[in-house]
């Protein structure tokens, strides 16, 4: 794990359905291991991994990014080996025929969604979540007996493939990619006198947990680091403003996150010369920095996103060039509040 192509490996690796983040708890521990002092799993299930600092009294800097990704629960099982799913978080029917899954119970179970051939249809709209099956080969009995009941997490099935100039496909990146881009701020942080929490927090994707996290171990600062979507050739006529992949993070302006220390951000990176792109989030941003501001006292919150194609499906993609220089970003800019006095 000691490039992001292995940290990105390591973390997509188990599942971490939204609620079932302890799954993942070795890879955790490794990490915390290998990069850090100390790791705190709280009561909603969020995980803070903590590089302590050289000084008592230190500034503390909470990094967020969150663990969970999107998937699916088993809801019935079904005589030939069929099981009915419901989704956990936002996925899109039209991607799932024929999608290959993993079905997490005692043992990894492969399974696919069944797909009716288009020519052989009834009707031209999508199938609901509740008329699609999962076929598994085996009998319900079996599947019983391996462990799968209702409520059994199911993930898209996992691989990282390798694409060229310097792109990654897989699944779970959004927000795993900013795990590995958090961990690169922290190893970049190594001599500078802070406390460094990386939060790798829980049920992002369905609700909110971060707050929790934040709460319990009272940043003086707050960076929330999440995927975006890129931009693709279809999006260029219409309302909505993609990214686009290659260009850097993008710094999201809204009236949630701190104005003050937006615009700070956003001229460090123009005069250091750090690739990045601008978005107006209005008032949503559709990530943990809705939550985590109003926290106590309040904590100062900026959100950086890296460009992401194909949200929420088996086949994201990311710019390894992007999560580099957000990851160089975030910690050039931690660095300069630090050294100013202004936090």
């Amino acid at each position: 794990m000691n490039d992001i192509k292995g940290l990105l490996s390591a973390l997509t690796s188990p599942v971490t359905v939204s609620g079932y983040e302890s799954i993942a708890e070795d890879t955790v521990n490794e990490l915390c291991r290998l990069y850090f002092d100390e790791v705190i799993n709280d009561g909603a299930n969020n995980y803070q991994l903590i590089k302590k600092a050289k000084t008592k009294g230190a500034k503390k800097i909470l990094i967020d990014a969150h663990m969970d990704e999107v998937g699916m629960l088993v809801s019935d099982i079904l005589d030939g080996g069929f099981l009915r799913v419901t989704n956990v978080g936002g996925i899109d029917c039209k991607i799932l025929q024929p999608c290959e899954v993993t079905i997490h119970a005692k043992e990894d179970i492969y399974g696919v969604v069944s797909a009716t051939p288009p020519h052989l249809m009834s009707k031209k709209e999508l199938p609901n979540f509740d008329e699609l099956f999962i076929d598994t080969g085996f009998k319900k009995e079996e599947l019983e007996e391996k462990g799968v009941r209702v409520g059994t997490p199911i993930s898209f099935k996992y691989h990282l493939t390798e694409l060229l100039n310097d792109r990654i496909c897989g699944k779970g990146f959004d927000d795993k990619i900013c795990i590995c881009a958090g961990i690169e701020v922290v190893k970049q942080l190594k001599d500078t006198d802070c406390e460094i929490i990386l939060q790798l927090s829980s049920r992002e994707e369905i609700g909110k947990s971060a707050a929790v996290g934040a709460y319990n171990t009272s940043p003086d600062l707050c960076v929330v680091l999440d995927v975006t979507g890129a931009e693709i050739p279809e999006e260029k006529d219409t309302i909505y403003k993609s990214s686009v992949m290659g260009s850097g993070a993008e710094i999201s302006v809204s009236a949630i996150t701190d104005v003050k220390l937006t615009k700070k951000l956003i001229k460090f990176a123009k005069d250091n010369d750090f690739p990045h792109q601008i978005n107006v989030d209005g008032t949503n941003t559709g990530t943990n920095a809705n939550d985590i501001p109003t926290i106590k006292c309040g904590v100062p919150t900026v959100l950086l996103s890296i460009p992401l194609l194909n949200m929420h499906t088996y086949a994201e993609i990311i710019s390894l060039a992007d999560v580099k220089s957000t990851a160089s970003l975030t910690a050039g800019f931690i660095k300069s509040l630090l050294k100013d006095g202004a936090i």
